[in-house]
C-alpha cells in the first residue's frame, strides 16, 4: 500500500495475519482477558485493512479458516436484548474447535 508523508510516495508494510493471531484472540475471549465488545472492534479493524489491501493472509493456504475466525469475532458482540449476547462462552469455544482442532 502507497501513501503520502511530506509529499513522497512511500510503500507502508503489509500487516500479516497469522493463524497464532486469531487463536490468541478467541483465547483472550475465552479466559476473559478481552471482552466481546474488545474482540468485534479488532475483527473490525482487520476487516477495514484487508478491504484496503493492507493484509496479508499466513499461511495463505488457510485464508478461508482465517477470514471466518476474522469474520466470527467480527459479530461476537450481536446482542438479542441489552446485555444478553447472541453469542455465549460456549459458542465461542464450539467455533475454536471447528476452526483450529
Amino acid at each position: 500500500m502507497y501513501g503520502l508523508i511530506f509529499g513522497v510516495q512511500v510503500r507502508f508494510g503489509d500487516m500479516k495475519i497469522t493463524k497464532q493471531m486469531i487463536k490468541e484472540k478467541f483465547t483472550d475471549l475465552l479466559s476473559e482477558k478481552i471482552t466481546f465488545e474488545e474482540a468485534s472492534v479488532w475483527a473490525s479493524e482487520i476487516m477495514f485493512k484487508d478491504e484496503h489491501d493492507e493484509i496479508e493472509f499466513e499461511p495463505n493456504e488457510d485464508i478461508s479458516k482465517l477470514f471466518s475466525g476474522i469474520t466470527y469475532l467480527l459479530g461476537v458482540n450481536l446482542e438479542i436484548s441489552p446485555n444478553k449476547y447472541l453469542h455465549t462462552l460456549e459458542d465461542v469455544q464450539i467455533k475454536f474447535d471447528q476452526l483450529f482442532d
